[in-house]
């Protein structure tokens, strides 16, 4: 949950292993869903998916709904951060359904619900995004929950977007990040900032944009986050193109599109997006962005291009 990503990975893939050798299934659900919540921070969405599949059967079959449910929360945070948004929506309902059967902690409910309402976002279903949204934020009950807090200030911002009223929906984006820092939650972190620049982009305000998608970066950098590095990335390509330093755009963008490592929706997009820059390039400064992004890794280097003007 902080970002220490380098001792999560092997200390959760030793568990499942280790538990996987004995007849211990609730131990070896919790493990999976724990395994499950590092794979998905960092891209790997199909066999964090899977794990929590298999969790979710194991639960069943120890007659545990509420360990069902949360198990099917997991699956649809996957598929939402994989955009496969029809599957995650219906995963996400089933889960509200058995939480609420199970007669679970508020927390858990509104924690999945919120993460319903980021999908229905995204799906263009405004109502119920929306809805939830603002039931959340004027309750003070549920204002304790932090993490459905910033999810509903974000859908908030982005409704305001829509709506042209960007003053709004700044002030509600930054009002997300507050209570992501406040937590400590890196991944989550990392995504706020790149909501911040992309709302920045849209105004468009290219400082404001570029400061946060370089904050997205570093932040996504620590924690080992593929899909928060990614998206920093692609942000940042795109500033550059407006700005005109389309050489750096490409390199940037070269980049995620040939790391296999990030989402496979966002190494369409940065194809898309390379296809794009590379048409108003001449052959020799496509050829050097191409090196430069041969030369680049997801460590330091990336942050060096960030911050190059």
């Amino acid at each position: 949950r902080t970002g220490a990503a380098l001792v999560a990975e092997p200390a959760t893939e030793r568990s499942v292993e280790a538990l996987r050798t004995l007849e211990a299934p609730r131990a070896l659900a919790d493990a999976l869903l724990f395994r499950v919540s590092v794979l998905y921070t960092q891209g790997n969405s199909d066999e964090a998916c899977a794990l929590a599949t298999e969790a979710q059967r194991l639960y069943e079959g120890l007659q545990d709904v509420r360990g069902q449910g949360f198990a099917a929360s997991w699956a649809g945070s996957v598929l939402m951060y994989g955009r496969r948004l029809e599957a995650a929506h219906e995963r996400l309902t089933e889960a509200i359904a058995l939480l609420e059967a199970a007669g679970a902690d508020e927390f858990a409910v509104w924690r999945t619900r919120s993460l319903t309402a980021s999908v229905a976002f995204e799906l263009d279903r405004q109502d119920e995004a929306r809805g939830f949204a603002e039931g959340v934020i004027s309750s003070p009950g549920q204002i304790a929950d932090r993490y459905s807090a910033a999810v509903a200030y974000r859908i908030l911002a982005e409704s305001f977007s829509r709506q042209g009223d960007t003053e709004k929906a700044m002030g509600y984006i930054r009002e997300s990040i507050l209570r992501i820092e406040e937590m400590g939650l890196s991944f989550a972190l990392a995504q706020a900032w790149s909501w911040l620049g992309e709302l920045a982009l849209r105004i468009p305000d290219p400082p404001e944009a570029i400061s946060a998608f370089r904050t997205s970066l570093s932040v996504a950098l620590d924690c080992r986050s593929s899909p928060g590095v990614g998206r920093a990335l692609l942000g940042l390509s795109a500033i550059w193109r407006i700005q005109g330093n389309t050489p750096q755009a490409l390199a940037a963008a070269e980049f995620v599109r040939r790391t296999d490592t990030f989402p496979e929706a966002m190494r369409e997009q940065a194809s898309i997006l390379s296809a794009a820059l590379s048409a108003t390039l001449e052959p020799d400064q496509i050829r050097s962005a191409e090196d430069r992004a041969d030369q680049l890794d997801v460590g330091p280097s990336l942050l060096q291009l960030a911050h190059e003007d």
